[in-house]
């Protein structure tokens, strides 16, 4: 069965006004926040590998829904509640019934293609609007449909820059432990008092836009580094990727340096 171009256009439509009126009672950095914790959502859905905790539970999309999204947002955000807008985000057929229910659309619901497709577009409707609004200064948050529609205009498709990532071997935790090493390389010994500059940096190497430094992720992971994790299998494993990551460039000093830890941590 083909896609049908025209309810997909449709709900990206519904989606776009519902998620508007739903952003609209929050601040600046919650917006960007909640965007966050939306494409996360939708991450945990179609591919709860990626999301999956540290002692290795599957990701439980029902608690992370109530816990990060409805738990701080809810008294702002009744529009978010009244709207269903969590039926946009879904992947079973129980909430695709609901969805076209609410939109009173008479049609079968969609394919498994379809849905892909419209998780597609609602992923690209978040990363880009996010952007956008690390861009802006605050105050200046007013967003339109057709700003939005602007935003995600010929942008790639999912499988090209992926939500649904085909590695959980690649993670912000690593990244960020692979930089304090490198930056130790670099003879930068006094990390604990410059973190913040050295998480300025990192955004500016990364590529990661932020407006307030004090709430990235990479800020706050920096602060703890080297020991990013209670668990110790778990933190162990990171730094043997680390490791992995010097041998292949060659680095001996790169490798020495994360060895050392890994021997610290076993004893």
């Amino acid at each position: 069965m083909e896609e049908r171009k025209e309810l997909l256009n449709t709900l990206q439509n519904h989606f776009l006004t519902d998620f508007i009126l739903s952003i609209e009672p929050l601040e600046h950095e919650e917006k960007i926040h909640f965007m966050e914790l939306l494409s996360e959502y939708l991450k945990g859905i179609y591919n709860p590998a990626i999301l999956q905790s540290h002692d290795n539970k599957p990701f439980d999309t029902d608690y992370f829904l109530e816990s990060k999204i409805l738990k701080p947002y809810r008294e702002k955000m009744t529009a978010f509640v009244k709207s269903g807008l969590r039926y946009y985000m879904t992947n079973d057929e129980f909430s695709k019934t609901m969805l076209f229910v609410k939109l009173n659309i008479k049609e079968p619901v969609l394919s498994n293609k379809e849905q892909f497709t419209f998780a597609n577009c609602i992923y690209l409707i978040l990363r880009y609007t996010k952007e956008s609004l690390y861009l802006k200064p605050v105050g200046h948050t007013i967003l339109k449909e057709q700003d939005i529609l602007k935003l995600i205009d010929g942008k790639e498709p999912t499988e090209q820059h992926s939500f649904k990532s085909k590695s959980t071997e690649y993670t912000r935790s690593r990244q960020v432990l692979l930089y304090y090493f490198v930056l130790k390389l670099m003879g930068m010994t006094k990390l604990n008092n410059s973190s913040r500059k050295y998480a300025q940096f990192a955004h500016v190497l990364f590529a990661y836009p932020i407006d307030n430094i004090d709430n990235s992720a990479v800020y706050k992971l920096l602060k703890k580094a080297p020991y990013l994790k209670k668990d110790r299998k778990e933190l162990l494993k990171d730094y043997e990727f680390v490791k992995s990551q010097f041998e292949l460039i060659g680095s001996v000093e790169g490798i020495a340096l994360v060895q050392k830890e890994i021997e610290m941590i076993k004893h």
